[in-house]
């Protein structure tokens, strides 16, 4: 998986050699914050340009509002 601000980009690998990826796009991680991302059991955390988020796999999820009303830039994991 490869995160930008707008999206991540999944690759899937194919023992034939067909791989493939494909853009979804979802909060990525902020362009000020590349360090932010961070595996706690298996979810992973990480500063995107509205917040911070935590993410299954599936669909980011918004965990800012417990931080409190601080604006944060340049996070680190």
């Amino acid at each position: 998986m490869f995160f930008k601000e707008t999206s991540v980009t999944k690759v899937t690998v194919s023992p034939q050699g067909a791989h493939q990826t494909r853009d979804i796009p979802i909060r990525g991680v902020a362009k000020d914050s590349p360090y932010s991302l961070v595996q706690i059991d298996e979810l992973l955390y990480y500063k995107s340009t509205e917040g911070v988020c935590v993410y299954d796999g599936n669909y980011p999820i918004d965990i800012s509002e417990a931080l409190g009303a601080v604006t944060y830039r340049h996070a680190c994991g």
